[in-house]
């Protein structure tokens, strides 16, 4: 029966076809040790990982010279405002002297017949109007222009800016004046579009801010002048920066801001030399330093899986303006009218630790941006200037000028007033008055005899 037979019960006999699958039952023992590829030592050897290829990264941020050139032609343009001499009119004692030393003028005449006693002058200390002591000077100043080229950029890299100046001075002596100074800047890099090792980057702009303040001197004689200033900069930059790389399509881009510093000197003398009565020819050199300090910037990137970085910098530049400065001053009744002109060579370089141009990876990968060449390194200076001077020495002045450099041409424009504030009343030598001559007396006529009768002798 079906029943019965799916109750019986069957012996269980393990043949020669189980016996492998208990051998695989059993712990298996390796007879030896192995040596794997790595090196180890060990029972088992795992195949190695595959190796993955390095990742190949393009990175474009505008060039690392591009910023601090650009403060450095801020500062060369502020420093010519800051120590320029404007005329003024001083104290004149045509007793003492003619107008040939000390008291040497360069507009000839009194102010009016009434006032002998003073003259116009470019001589720095000792001025005086209504009143002596304080001088509050506030200018603005804007330039730009081509600063950096590079074979593989679509066009040249630029810096442009604006800033405003004050300065506070007072004339501690006949030829000496001394005070502080202040500025406020904001600029505007551009950087010129970029082909690099197969791939191609837009042109980007990012913006600075510059602002401080310091110290100046200067001294003067009639025949030649020497005058210094130093400060300081704080500095707030945007740092842009694009990536592509062979992992991940597109590019990707980042504009972190890092903070900085600049140290500026500058140094302007000169000589002075009479053409004529209203001519007067100025050789000088304006010298000039700023030392930049840009931080450090880390940028992450998701498809790198990595930390780019954009690293710190501490570059000094170097500014020079030397040539020649033409000025008329032109009498305007109790004013002065003195237009100016100037020729000279411009430069400017780095001098020292130019920035890298190397950004890195965590990973040890780093990308090597193209350099290219400074466009603005030296070049001819043009100038002009007017000059308009009250009788209370209130001084309005207007520039503008060019510099004219084979990669380009770079400009800049400015202008200001100075106004005297606080002091005393003037104190000026009165006029010598003539020696009083004794009045003529009419001299007295011989007074005739009165005559006498004749007496006859009859």
């Amino acid at each position: 029966m079906p029943g019965t037979a799916m109750s019986r019960s069957f012996p269980i006999r393990l043949g020669i076809a189980a016996s492998p699958l208990l051998a695989l039952a059993l712990p298996l023992a390796p007879s030896h040790a192995a040596i794997c590829p790595d090196g180890t030592e060990a029972e088992f050897c795992f195949p190695p990982a595959p190796l993955t290829p390095p990742v190949a990264a393009n990175a474009y941020r505008q060039d690392a010279r591009l910023q601090p050139f650009g403060i450095g032609q801020s500062w060369q343009v502020f420093g010519r405002d800051l120590l320029e001499i404007l005329p003024q009119k001083v104290p004149f004692d045509p007793a003492q002297d003619p107008g040939s030393g000390v008291n040497r003028y360069v507009a000839p005449g009194p102010e009016t017949s009434a006032d002998p006693n003073f003259r116009f002058s470019t001589t720095p200390g000792a001025y005086d109007a209504e009143r002596t002591g304080w001088r509050l000077r506030v200018f603005g100043d804007g330039f730009g222009g081509p600063v950096i080229t590079s074979a593989a950029s679509v066009g040249a890299s630029s810096f442009n800016g604006a800033q405003l100046g004050v300065r506070l001075d007072y004339a501690f002596s006949r030829d000496g004046v001394a005070g502080v100074f202040g500025r406020y800047g904001r600029g505007w890099a551009n950087g010129g579009s970029l082909f690099s090792n197969g791939t191609a980057f837009g042109s980007t702009g990012s913006t600075l801010n510059w602002g401080g303040g310091g110290v100046f001197a200067q001294w003067s004689k009639p025949g030649w002048f020497i005058s210094g200033a130093v400060g300081g900069d704080g500095i707030s930059s945007q740092q842009p920066f694009a990536i592509s790389s062979s992992n991940a399509a597109g590019i990707r881009a980042a504009t972190p801001t890092i903070a900085g510093g600049a140290f500026n000197t500058a140094l302007n003398l000169g000589g002075r030399f009479k053409l004529s009565e209203t001519q007067l020819l100025e050789p000088s050199a304006l010298l000039g330093t700023t030392t930049v300090s840009l931080g450090q910037a880390s940028i992450s990137d998701a498809p790198t899986n990595q930390a780019w970085v954009v690293p710190s910098s501490a570059s000094t530049l170097g500014t020079a303006d030397i040539g020649v400065t033409w000025r008329a001053p032109l009498r305007d009744g109790k004013n002065l009218f003195t237009p100016s002109l100037r020729v000279s060579w411009l430069g400017a370089g780095f001098l020292s630790a130019q920035p890298s141009t190397v950004v890195r990876s965590g990973s040890g990968s780093e990308a090597i941006l193209p350099t290219g060449s400074l466009a603005a390194t030296s070049g001819l200076g043009l100038q002009g200037q007017l000059a308009y001077t009250l009788s209370d020495n209130t001084t309005f002045y207007v520039r503008g000028g060019a510099g004219l450099y084979s990669g380009g041409t770079s400009w800049d424009v400015g202008g200001g007033v100075k106004v005297r504030w606080g002091g005393a009343a003037k104190q000026v030598a009165a006029a010598p008055q003539p020696v009083p001559q004794p009045v003529p007396q009419p001299q007295s006529q011989p007074v005739a005899p009165t005559p006498q009768p004749i007496r006859g002798l009859w």
